[in-house]
């Protein structure tokens, strides 16, 4: 521009005989610069895509680094909240365990505590020239009566304490269920006789259960005697058998009073004491040690009654294998 310029002023004043070649000069300015400037620009986009492109990889690290570690949070949490729900049984069995021992301590206190109380009573006035030969027998019957709910008490306790010490393989076999239940009959028969009560077994002829035949002896006697002890003078008491898809079930059925909703559903957690209509007592420790069993041989059970129409409790046991 200077040179186009200065020949300008020189050809203005006729200093120089050329042309102007201003026009020329700022075309080719204009153009030098136009190149520069693409250039620089140029330049600038390149820098821009290498600034981009490292900023992407510095995301993708980043993010990378952001998964990695979300990932091992969440693995921590998840082993965090299985040690605290492992945290939680582990004081629910304590609970579970302070309870059956409170439990425990409570029948020996008070079930069996009494009856010794009142046989000791009962001795000391065992004198033939102050009582009759009817009273003696009526104390004889009450010490009989004492004598079988702690004999019944005991052998529950007994149960319940096996059950709580090293856990024992379980050992399964066939079971005849109609034998079984018929060979045990002679157990019950002065219990039924005491009531004038009806046993009915219906079981159909060589069912098979496939069972742990100690476990199942107690279930029934426990049950049986249930069904005895909340029986009126003259009730029918039922065992029936039936075949379903995949078991069979078992149900003992009375003619007794019946249980309250209220109660049956805590029926099979051992927090109830009761009393049979002829001032039978109950720890509902039975019960307890019924669902354990029937639930170790892989069955279920559970109860239908209404007050004043009776109980049924049935369980269910896996058929006899071939």
């Amino acid at each position: 521009i200077f040179i186009a310029a200065t020949n300008d002023i020189l050809v203005a004043n006729f200093v120089l005989q050329m042309p102007s070649i201003m026009p020329l000069g700022l075309i080719i300015f204009i153009f030098s610069q136009t190149l520069l400037l693409s250039k620089r620009f140029s330049n600038a986009f390149y820098e821009i895509e290498n600034l981009t492109g490292k900023l992407q990889e510095n995301n993708e690290r980043l993010e990378s680094m952001v998964v990695k570690r979300t990932k091992a949070l969440d693995e921590a949490n998840a082993s965090l909240s299985e040690n605290l729900k492992e945290i939680q049984k582990q004081n629910q069995a304590l609970d579970e365990a302070n309870k059956t021992k409170n439990k425990l301590f409570s029948i020996i206190a008070h079930d069996l505590r009494n009856p010794v109380a009142a046989l000791r009573n009962a001795v000391d006035i065992l004198d033939p020239n102050i009582l009759n030969s009817s009273e003696l027998e009526f104390i004889k019957a009450e010490l009989n009566r004492q004598f079988k709910g702690m004999d019944f008490t005991l052998s529950n306790l007994l149960t319940w304490a096996k059950t709580q010490m090293e856990e024992e393989k379980l050992m399964r076999e066939n079971i005849n269920l109609t034998a079984l239940i018929a060979g045990n009959e002679d157990l019950y028969l002065a219990m039924f006789k005491e009531k004038s009560l009806h046993f009915v077994n219906k079981v159909p002829p060589d069912m098979l259960v496939y069972a742990n035949i100690d476990y199942l002896r107690f279930i029934l006697r426990n049950l049986i005697n249930n069904a005895i002890k909340f029986s009126e003078i003259g009730g029918t008491i039922t065992i029936t058998a039936s075949q379903r898809v995949g078991d069979i079930v078992i149900a003992v059925k009375d003619t007794g009073v019946g249980i309250g909703k209220e109660r049956q559903e805590n029926l099979f957690k051992g927090n109830q004491v009761t009393e049979g209509t002829a001032g039978e007592k109950g720890t509902g420790l039975g019960l307890v040690l019924c669902k354990e069993f029937v639930e170790k041989n892989g069955g279920k059970i559970w109860v239908e009654s209404e007050i004043g129409k009776g109980s049924t409790f049935y369980f269910t046991l896996p058929f006899g294998k071939v």
